[in-house]
């Protein structure tokens, strides 16, 4: 797994890029539903936002770019979490994409401590050949 520091790193980056700003969030229908070791991810609880990334998602191999949006849409303070991998060095593989709904979770009888519960959670990939290439896919790439 990387470090703290590197995720911070990654999130500036993304939040300087012009385009990235732009983009639109993607709905979670679009991901492949995500387990972690077996078991669904909603089980979890997580101090923060960053150890979500930092504990489900092995981010070793390529570029990294983290966005953090309000879910407007939801619950007031619910938050979707988009990681973005690309560059590997893997001739079918173009990028990896991670998305996370989560909402914080007061501890019993507390009002500001507690946890970050994913309530969704999903991965899908980017392939350079197959039959969309190119384009973002919830299956693996051929």
């Amino acid at each position: 797994m990387i470090r703290h520091s590197s995720l911070v790193m990654a999130l500036l980056a993304v939040f300087a890029s012009p385009v990235a700003a732009h983009e639109p969030m993607p709905p979670g229908t679009v991901f492949k539903p995500m387990e972690f070791e077996g078991a669904p991810v909603t089980e979890r609880r997580f101090e923060t936002l960053l150890d979500i990334v930092d504990k489900l998602i092995d981010l070793s191999e390529g570029s990294v770019a983290i966005r953090i949006a309000n879910a407007r849409y939801l619950e007031a303070g619910d938050k979707v979490i988009l990681v973005t991998e690309s560059g590997y060095e893997d001739d079918s593989v173009q990028g990896s994409q991670w998305r996370f709904l989560v909402q914080f979770k007061a501890a019993e009888g507390e009002t500001t401590t507690g946890g970050w519960a994913i309530v969704e959670a999903g991965q899908r990939w980017r392939c350079y050949r197959g039959e969309t290439p190119y384009v973002w896919q919830p299956r693996w790439c051929p």
